[in-house]
Formats: C-alpha cells, structure tokens, sequence
C-alpha cells in the first residue's frame, strides 16, 4: 500500500513538472520564440568565419553540433551490431547439428520441396 502511494505520488509530481513545463513554451511555429531568432541567426551570420567551413549546413552539424552527430553514429551502429548479432545468431540456431540448448536430440524435418528424408536418415 505505501509503495503503491509513493509510486503515485511521484507519477503526480512529475506531470505537475511537465504541465508547468509545457505551459511556458512558445506556441508552435511563433516567429518571436527564442530559437527561432536567437540560436538561428547566430549560426548564419558567424558560421562561416567561425568554423572555417565553406557550407553552413557542414558548419552546424559537424562543428557546432559534432558530439551530438558522433552520438547519433554511435547509436546507429550500436543498432546495426545489435541486428547483425541477433540475426546472426538466428542462422547459427537454424543451422546447428539437432540438438537443442536442453542436450537433447531433436527431430529436423526438412521444408518445402526437399526430399523429405529427415536428418537422422527416415523419411517422413
């Protein structure tokens, strides 16, 4: 029962910190709100002399936002290692010598147009 109450209560404080959060933003698309003057025209008029780059586009995502892009990467990689590795171990399962995680010998059918004759020699 108290934890219950304390899971509640905590749930509670965090959407009165959210809604007061999202009380104080800008509306949506407001041509007046911060990031839309402040950061943006900072990248534009300096982006060529403070990073030596030629294009701004090259400018902000490798010099101005380089840890955010170096992390965006490493997520991504991190993804396809993860992928690589689960379907890598999925073709080692489907290719193992019958027996199974247990220790015990299974039967494997063979599919579709095959001859039919299962591993141990039978047909089926």
């Amino acid at each position: 029962m108290t934890r219950n109450l304390l899971a509640g209560l905590v749930v509670a404080m965090i959407m009165v910190a959210l809604a007061t959060v999202a009380m104080d933003l800008p509306a949506f698309g407001d041509v007046n709100a911060p990031a839309q003057n402040d950061v943006y025209s900072r990248y534009v008029q300096t982006a060529a002399a403070d990073t030596g780059s030629v294009n701004s586009v090259t400018a902000v995502v490798f010099d101005y936002r380089g840890y955010d892009t170096l992390g965006e990467a490493t997520v991504l990689f991190s993804a396809a290692a993860a992928a690589a590795s689960v379907l890598a171990g999925k073709v080692a399962d489907d290719h193992h010598d019958g027996v199974g995680r247990s220790g015990r010998k299974h039967k494997v059918t063979s599919r579709g147009g095959d001859s039919g004759a299962e591993e141990d020699g039978t047909l089926g």
